[in-house]
């Protein structure tokens, strides 16, 4: 049955019918396992076409793994209903609606995190003479947050937008190259719903549910309300609290606003703790009342507190930190903790300034570690991007972007400037990059005098795509990891690379929808390094706050909880609360252990971080200097821990 083992709260939220709703969850009260029951039940008792339901989630391992629980459940031979992400929901409604909508590219193209950073940003700082990336890169910050909160237009961007120049700068640039960027997907969605008149979308559901509906920014909750007044019956899960991602301007007003936004609207609450122990959860939520905004909520542990330990380690500086935390962490592994099962969270870490440290001392211990905060794909590296673009034009051999990255990375003697030819021709003969370089391979010295080079380039990539094998039909994945494993042979000649390279499209494949060839290489644009988790199961695992949301652990350290760093540079400002719920999401990682720590002074790399840079001392974080939790010496601490246990 559907709501075999739920609790009694979360079988009446499951069960509901008859009008929109909110669940309330707070942290380790079964919200997922909620969500997934209550899909379940829509189609194995209620009836309801699976093409009929919408689940929209915010990463793609929280859809992958929802996709997995209702798959479980239902049947290998059911169908399922449509589980993703809000920007995988959008790239599929923009491709579906088909070209009648002009704005965008066809295919449509996203490019991905490589490309905008190698190729889009590196072409405009050129174009705009620029001195920095980091120049371009805030400009588009600033336009992504036009499209984030809906604060402009976009046909008056020319007049209202700080840079008419960049912008017009990027429209070329989109025009040679055929793409849109991730973070516009859902603003042109909202875009086309919004002005198109009789626009209906291609699969308009009948239920939408929305999983961490807190972290939705303005044009999220827009796209959400439009599907709703096609006649969707929408199911808001999230919780205020954990609303964490101010810097792509979500913040917990959509939740809270709620019950009225959605009149009649029902809420239910999950108040049952099943992650942390009360001790924990009495010190979070302290915190999380620092806000006098929030939603009232009363989490209880249903846990015995039989292993629970909250501490507040102090040190003299980073060094001395770093040593303790190891050593802590080698007698937990000694008296029976797995690794994989504790966390160590960071606020931030530019250039290693904290992991190298923690990571260095965990290997003096002899303590398996691991550092996740730079979530840099395989298909980051040359060779991933050499097959990535490969696999791209065995899809599409008009892929600009692809063509472009194969001229930048093989060994060909093919420089910038040579690049930059192709790219002024193109402007001045209309047309774009792929057909461009089909115009020098058909006539050679018809753009520049590296002409011969670039087409024995295209030649030999051309050689290379027709050598390929077809790709066998179905969704199977061990053919399709197959069909990558032969493709990876012809352009990599590293064996473990190619193997990283392949069991990383396995995974792909294996989270997506449909094992095929356009739905991997779609989903593989959307992956957001901010927020997409990598944890290793067998090795301590130190990651960033934002990283592990979702996440939980029998020990979690939270290094650096001072206020240099939680506000940090937030302090007074609009995001300094989103900082106080990431203190608090990161609390509540912890199941039976929570250690954070604070130093009285940072040195080294360490000592130009946060929000004083460039001085050495450091404070408690303000959102801790009056809880009901006593600050211990570190080194005293560990002292008498070593002493207890003979």
């Amino acid at each position: 049955m559907w709501d075999d083992g739920l609790s009694e709260e979360q079988r009446a939220a499951a069960g509901h019918r008859g009008c929109h709703a909110v669940l309330i969850a707070g942290p380790g009260t079964g919200k997922t396992r909620t969500l997934t029951r209550r899909v379940i039940k829509l189609c194995q008792e209620d009836g309801v076409p699976p093409d009929q339901i919408l689940v929209l989630t915010f990463t793609r391992v929280a859809a992958a793994l929802l996709r997995a629980s209702v798959a479980e459940a239902l049947g290998p031979e059911a169908e399922l209903p449509r589980l993703c992400t809000l920007h995988s929901y959008a790239l599929s409604q923009l491709i579906l609606s088909g070209e009648s909508w002009g704005s965008l590219p066809v295919p449509v193209r996203v490019a991905d995190d490589w490309e905008e950073r190698n190729i889009v940003w590196e072409d405009l700082k050129q174009a705009l003479q620029k001195r920095k990336i980091s120049e371009i890169e805030e400009l588009f910050e600033k336009l992504s947050a036009d499209w984030e909160t809906l604060g402009v237009n976009a046909d008056e961007w020319a007049s209202l937008f700080p840079d008419p120049k960049f912008l017009t700068a990027w429209h070329e640039h989109q025009r040679l190259y055929g793409y849109i960027v991730r973070n516009e997907l859902v603003y042109q969605l909202e875009r086309v719903m919004e002005r198109e008149h009789g626009f209906v979308l291609p699969q308009q559901p009948g239920h939408l549910c929305v999983d961490e509906y807190q972290d939705l920014n303005a044009c999220d909750l827009q796209v959400i309300r439009r599907i709703c007044s096609g006649g969707a019956e929408l199911f808001a899960a999230g919780d205020d609290d954990q609303s964490i991602y101010g810097f792509r301007h979500a913040f917990p007003l959509g939740i809270r606003r709620f019950p009225t936004e959605y009149s009649p609207a029902e809420r239910f609450d999950l108040i049952q703790c099943h992650r942390c122990e009360q001790l924990i959860l009495d010190l979070a939520q302290f915190v999380a009342d620092l806000d006098k905004n929030r939603i009232e909520k009363a989490t209880r542990s249903v846990r015995q507190q039989s292993q629970a330990e909250v501490h507040l380690l102090t040190f003299a500086e980073q060094a001395e930190e770093a040593d303790v935390l190891a050593r802590i962490c080698r007698h937990l592994v000694d008296t029976g903790e797995n690794p994989g099962d504790i966390l160590i969270l960071l606020r931030s870490d530019r250039y290693g300034a904290f992991s190298e440290c923690l990571a260095d001392a965990l290997k003096r211990h002899r303590v398996p570690a691991v550092v996740k905060v730079d979530s840099r794909w395989p298909t980051d590296t040359d060779p991933g991007r050499v097959l990535l673009s490969i696999m791209r034009l065995y899809l599409y051999r008009g892929d600009s972007l692809s063509w472009r990255a194969l001229l930048q990375l093989r060994r060909n003697r093919i420089g910038r400037r040579a690049i930059g030819a192709i790219h002024e021709w193109t402007l001045a003969n209309s047309g774009n990059f792929a057909s461009a370089l089909q115009r020098i391979k058909d006539n050679p010295g018809a753009v520049s005098a590296d002409d011969a080079r670039i087409a024995a380039e295209v030649h030999g990539i051309e050689a290379i795509l027709e050598s390929i094998p077809l790709l066998p039909e179905g969704e199977e994945i061990a053919s399709f990891v197959g069909w990558v494993s032969k493709v990876a042979s012809l352009v990599i000649q590293d064996q473990d690379c190619r193997q990283t390279l392949t069991d990383f499209f396995e995974e792909l494949a294996r989270a997506s929808e449909r094992a095929s060839l356009a739905e991997v290489l779609r989903n593989l644009a959307l992956l957001n390094e901010e927020m997409e988790q990598q944890r290793d199961p067998n090795a301590v695992n130190i990651m960033t706050m934002h990283k592990a949301k979702g996440l939980s652990a029998g020990t979690v350290f939270v290094v650096a909880a001072e206020d240099e760093y939680v506000p940090g540079g937030n302090e007074g400002g609009p995001l300094e609360n989103d900082d106080l719920r990431l203190l608090y999401v990161s609390m509540t990682r912890a199941q039976h252990r929570l250690y954070m720590t604070c130093c009285r002074e940072r040195r080294g790399r360490q000592q130009y971080t946060g929000r004083t840079a460039g001085r050495r001392r450091r404070t408690l974080s303000r959102f801790l200097r009056d809880a009901p939790i006593h600050p211990e010496p570190g080194v005293q601490y560990l002292r008498q821990l070593l002493a207890d246990s003979g």
